[in-house]
């Protein structure tokens, strides 16, 4: 749940590789990018890799190019932005 930079890569194999606790991680951002295919975490069965526009699905890119459409038009208004609009509420 943190960005690839602020997370151990090498703590968090050691931990897959040692400790059953962990069941398994889903990984979508990496310390150096592009990702080298030879990472110990990427031949991991426990390690689940996605690009990381994994959540870029239909609804949340029209959802954010709607909240942006509506923060333009209301900024020509002389409205604040309102980007907390991305939040369901």
């Amino acid at each position: 749940m943190r960005r690839a930079a602020l997370s151990s890569m090498t703590r968090l194999w050691s931990r897959l590789s040692k400790r059953a606790r962990f069941g398994g991680a889903a990984i979508d951002t990496w310390e150096k990018e592009p990702l080298d295919p030879n990472d110990p975490l990427v031949k991991m069965e426990k390690v689940i890799t996605t690009s990381h526009l994994g959540a870029a699905t239909r609804e949340t890119v029209v959802r954010c190019f709607g909240v942006g459409y509506d923060n333009i038009c209301g900024m020509r208004r002389g409205e604040e932005p309102q980007p907390h609009r991305l939040i369901r509420q």
